[in-house]
């Protein structure tokens, strides 16, 4: 209910304003760590697959979906738990505003890249006109904790998928305050990891082209779209929407560190 009411409430937005460092604060029908776009395009890929077996500690039930099985036995493992879910948006530009400059100069204000002291432009942060093949990055950090398990210590690793991130044009349909970008899934690792100094190939084996690998499975699986109904300067409210996945209705609530 307050989500929605703060979605009919939402201000103005582009894309610009996506960029920064968030916080997930609530994830509602998905867990945290699914919050990281690699999991929206499994599930995508893995879309009209069906598990034949049941989950029970999970409900899934025989005949339903393939990826909500197979999520549901990563739920029920014991010994880890997720920690701090964080997604890092740069270079996102927007479709009528374009794009910002983001240069310091030696004083430490923002610069138009000028570097001739006579040129008079300089200071300005205006937005730029975007090319259409202008691309931005999104970077999904979820902290992983192993808990102490058959006498070993215990292990931690930011769980980190890295994705290329588009504007989309908007309909006449979208509010003001609807964003919608197209992500495209790229890699999956394991950083910053205690794991490697006790199963160093364990880490090695983690880092893999993810998208490639999905567009393996399926044509353009690697491709899923984000869309967020709102954000300030404090609060993002965003919804993954999938092709060909039924009841796909997660909403993740981020706050902006």
């Amino acid at each position: 209910m307050l989500i929605r009411r703060l979605e009919s409430l939402a201000p103005d937005a582009s894309a610009l304003d996506l960029n920064g460092e968030w916080r997930l604060a609530l994830a509602l029908g998905e867990t945290p760590y699914r919050s990281s776009p690699f999991f929206w395009a499994f599930r995508q890929a893995a879309a009209g697959a069906t598990t034949p077996v049941a989950v029970p500690g999970a409900e899934v039930a025989a005949g339903d979906s393939l990826a909500s099985a197979i999520y549901g036995v990563t739920d029920t493992l014991p010994f880890y738990d997720i920690g701090n879910v964080v997604q890092r948006i740069s270079g996102l530009c927007s479709d009528v505003d374009g794009c910002k400059i983001e240069e310091e100069d030696d004083e430490g204000f923002t610069s138009d890249g000028v570097q001739a002291a006579s040129e008079p432009n300089d200071g300005n942060n205006s937005p730029l006109p975007s090319p259409s093949t202008d691309v931005g990055s999104l970077e999904s950090v979820v902290q992983l904790t192993i808990g102490r398990l058959f006498g070993i210590s215990t292990m931690e690793s930011q769980m980190t998928t890295a994705a290329e991130v588009r504007t989309l044009a908007r309909t006449p349909s979208d509010r003001s305050g609807v964003v919608e970008v197209e992500l495209q899934i790229q890699t999956t690792a394991a950083k910053q990891s205690t794991i490697a100094s006790v199963l160093p190939a364990l880490e090695d084996a983690l880092k893999f082209p993810s998208g490639a690998a999905l567009e393996l499975i399926k044509k353009r699986s690697s491709f899923v779209r984000l869309r967020t109904t709102y954000v300030s300067d404090t609060l993002r409210i965003s919804r993954p929407v999938l092709e060909g996945v039924a009841n796909a209705d997660a909403v993740f609530v981020y706050s902006r560190m």
